[in-house]
């Protein structure tokens, strides 16, 4: 359905000199609730120039829009050319609409961040200069609305006016960049939620020491792709994340290495808006891989999307069964019976709103609130809902049952009828790691992977790969997201609740241990403190350059976006040492209140260590004085870790390291170089139990 616009001329001013402006407008019409893209036309002429350009061209665009929910309204600009200009989607709740709301380039206000009535200026989602490039003036200028949620309620365009003038959105200068360029056209089609649409994608990524130039011609990947947005909540934000399929000439999946990762078809281009970090779910996947467990290898890019600079992204391997991402065995339609019936199958916890293409089911147990009326939903992801059979939907429901009820049962911690025989302790233990650490909102209860493999190669239950930390490391104002202290797993939620599973295990002794253990294991690796600090920094440092133009397009360093916690960082480099020093307070936390002990062997067979017996005994510090190193010698014991700080003569801390056995029973202490000449205590900790000892500095 088209609606034909009647048009007026509201302003007209000519001076000796130049046009100054030109604003033209016209009424509105009725929007109906079936999903459909509704194109409201103004025909134009008699502008002069005849062009569009950076001297006289599009100022602004003026909307009065009524609707019940207007965040299910997505309203675009359509030049005569067919160039489409996003406007506004997914804004303001279920509020009532828009009331002389403008868009012109230069407000510092992005639409995201407005509220209702929305009355005044505010910076489009996409930029007006995508028709300052020449393109005409003259023509039928066209408001295309498409409501995203059909069958609720119906809204309507009152009007809306175009102006043309001397102050043009100019387009945003982007010339070359220490990362991959990808340059996506689509051919003035929308990109939707669903379906994905046909488009072109360009890599331009020279081997160093080379910088990347945006008309470079493509030298990784050219070719055909399927596009679509992706994302929840993320929607709704200005800078969207996109999935694609790489697809062949008849738009059939077709593999693809794309910048030195393993080939596949689907991929992900992740914003990172609200992450102004633009690392957090990078350093998640990171930590993930170094315990040993697949996670999404990343890239980051700088994205042009239809010749208009988007800023960093970060490419991810979408999650999918495959030998180089989740390496599972193939489940065909015929495997039904026996050993083949058991795997390979990948499921998550997440939201369901019964439209989505994947089979899902309810679980029989409460979530950590006994009192909800609701229960978390398992969505199968691997096999497809259109090919899985319903001997496998029977199969892997069966099993999570089996699990959940071993756990709430009273003999969950019997080794023969227990839940420990469903599940796969590493997995498990190494995901709870990263939430918990990274104090995750979203953990537990959504974008939880699991994954099973056929019962002759292991069949246990895995968690993973882990999903979605935009929302973690200090980036949440609810949930206790930017408390250091608590557990995150005791955080029952909202509708989306935790499972019952991990307040369950923590009961568990077993459990208790192999979380303490891993812990402290890691702990003295890639998490400690200052390893994780630095890992921030040389990440930052890479990123310098192209997170410039990322703020600068995207300008909300300094300001509040969903869910932002308090205080808001002004710049980067703060961004970044917030976020330093909030995991430096968390591991704090975790390092004093995390349960269990850890069970270790020794030649006697001995079989666990209760109480830090014999610990450090006999240990020297040698040189004291000393200058730039402290070396220290013992007998360690049985114990897994030691903690060594060191602190000024007015009880301040100023130093820290951790030792684990088995690193031999003498130890190199290298404090910073910035401390003052003087005497200093030495603590050498273990649990409850804690050593010192006086050394003097002499520079």
């Amino acid at each position: 359905m088209i609606s034909r616009l009647s048009f007026t001329i509201l302003f007209l001013y000519f001076s000796p000199i130049a046009i100054l402006s030109q604003t033209f407008t016209g009424n509105g019409g009725n929007v109906p609730d079936d999903g459909g893209f509704y194109y409201f036309d103004l025909p134009i002429s008699g502008v002069t120039p005849s062009n569009c350009d950076t001297l006289f061209g599009l100022e602004s665009v003026c909307i009065n829009v009524t609707h019940t929910w207007i965040s299910d309204f997505d309203i675009f600009l359509v030049s005569p050319s067919g160039t489409q200009i996003e406007l506004t989607s997914g804004n303001g709740g279920d509020q009532d609409g828009y009331v002389n709301t403008c868009f012109n380039q230069e407000s510092e206000l992005v639409i995201s961040q407005g509220a209702y009535p929305f009355t005044g200026t505010f910076r489009p989602e996409a930029s007006l200069a995508l028709v300052n490039n020449g393109q005409p003036t003259n023509g039928v200028w066209r408001l295309l609305i498409h409501d995203t949620y059909p069958g609720a309620d119906e809204g309507t365009l009152l009007d809306w006016s175009i102006t043309f003038g001397t102050n043009p959105a100019i387009p945003f200068h982007f010339e070359s960049s220490n990362l991959p360029i990808i340059r996506i056209n689509t051919f003035n089609q929308t990109i939707q939620d669903e379906p994905k649409i046909l488009a072109r994608m360009e890599i331009v990524d020279h081997p160093l020491p080379l910088r990347n130039f945006i008309n470079d011609l493509p030298d990784d990947f050219h070719g055909t792709i399927g596009i679509e947005h992706r994302g929840a909540s993320s929607q709704s934000f200005p800078k969207k994340s996109f999935g694609f399929e790489v697809w062949d000439v008849n738009q059939n999946d077709s593999d693809a290495a794309i910048l030195d990762l393993p080939p596949q078809s689907d991929w992900v281009l992740h914003a990172s808006f609200t992450d102004k970090t633009l690392m957090r779910n990078v350093m998640s996947y990171q930590l993930f891989n170094q315990m040993g467990h697949y996670a999404s290898r990343s890239r980051y890019v700088e994205l042009v999307l239809n010749g208009e600079y988007q800023g960093v992204y970060v490419l991810l391997e979408k999650i999918k069964k495959d030998e180089n991402r989740v390496s599972i065995s193939k489940l065909t339609v015929s495997d039904n019976f026996g050993d083949e019936l058991t795997g390979g199958y990948i499921w998550k916890i997440d939201r369901y709103n019964g439209s989505d293409n994947s089979f899902a089911w309810r679980s029989k147990i409460h979530p950590c609130d006994e009192n909800s009326p609701d229960t978390n939903f398992f969505l199968l992801e691997y096999p497809a809902a259109d090919v899985v059979t319903p001997q496998q939907t029977a199969y892997i429901q069966s099993k999570m049952d089996s699990f959940e009820l071993a756990l709430m049962s009273p003999n969950f911690m019997d080794e023969s009828i227990g839940y420990r025989r469903h599940i796969d302790f590493p997995s498990f233990i190494s995901a709870t790691i990263i939430n918990e650490l990274s104090k995750n909102v979203d953990a537990y209860r959504l974008s939880t992977y699991l994954h099973k493999d056929k019962d002759s190669k292991g069949g246990k239950i895995k968690l993973g790969p882990i999903w979605d930390y935009d929302l973690a490391w200090r980036n949440a104002d609810y949930y206790g997201g930017a408390d250091p202290a608590g557990w995150q797993y005791e955080v029952c939620g909202d509708g989306y609740q935790n499972p019952f599973w991990w307040k369950r295990l923590m009961e568990d002794t077993v459990w208790q241990n192999e979380f303490y253990c891993q812990w402290w294991h890691n702990r003295s690796t890639f998490l400690d403190t200052a390893y994780l600090a630095n890992s921030m920094r040389e990440r930052a440092l890479f990123l310098h350059e192209a997170q410039q133009r990322n703020f600068e397009y995207w300008p909300i360093l300094g300001s509040y976006v969903w869910p932002n916690p308090e205080p808001i960082a002004q710049t980067y480099s703060e961004e970044i040492e917030n976020t330093i020093d909030w995991i430096k307070r968390r591991i704090e936390w975790m390092d004093a209140h995390i349960p269990g002990h850890c069970p270790i062997l020794d030649h006697t067979g001995m079989d666990e260590l209760s109480h830090p017996q014999n610990l450090l005994a006999d240990w020297t510090c040698f040189p004291n004085p000393f200058q730039s190193s402290l070396t220290i010698q013992f007998n360690p014991g049985l114990f897994p870790l030691i903690k060594f700080e060191l602190f000024n003569s007015t009880g301040a801390k100023v130093d820290e390291m951790l030792w684990m056995s088995n690193q031999g029973q003498s130890v190199e202490f290298h404090p910073k170089t910035n401390l003052a000449s003087g005497t200093y205590l030495l603590k050498a900790s273990f649990r409850n139990q804690t050593l010192g000892t006086k050394v003097l500095l002499k520079n």
